[in-house]
Parts: structure tokens; sequence; C-alpha cells
């Protein structure tokens, strides 16, 4: 992990992303998903998994927050490429 870190010039890999959405279900926890909305190097090197899943219904609005942390390893090579 470190020699990958130190090719692709990664001083933080214990970075974090918290979103609230509307209510979604389904979601789990080690759950992975890639998010284009972040720094280049975190969306092309790394992916993020799932470590907290938090429900909320306040007057009738249900939001979901979900929190990950950044991962080395696009998709395709943490759950297997599909042929």
């Amino acid at each position: 992990m470190f020699i990958y870190n130190l090719i692709f010039n990664f001083t933080d890999t214990n970075h974090q992303l918290s979103l609230t959405l509307d209510g979604i279900e389904g979601l789990r926890l080690y759950d992975i998903f890639d998010c284009s909305g972040v720094p280049t190097k975190f969306y092309m090197h790394g992916t993020y998994m799932i470590t907290e899943i938090k429900h909320s219904v306040a007057n009738g609005d249900w939001q979901t927050t979900i929190t990950s942390n950044w991962v080395i390893g696009k998709s395709e090579q943490i759950i297997g490429a599909k042929k």
C-alpha cells in the first residue's frame, strides 16, 4: 500500500465522504460506489466503501446519510471484473 501511495502521490488514504440523500433503501454496509465529484486522483485510483448508514424522518421527510471511506482500487478490481 505504501508503494502504491508513493507512485500515485497520495498523502491522504483516510479520505472520508459523507452524503445526505432523499430516503433510499437497499444500501448495505461495505457496498462500494464511485463518485465523480471528488478530486481526480481519488476518482481515478479508488472507490468508496460505505461504513455507516443513518436514516432519519422529520416533518414527513425521509433522509438517508451515508458515510464512506476511500479505498485504493476501482470497483471492478475490488469485486472482480466480469467477462
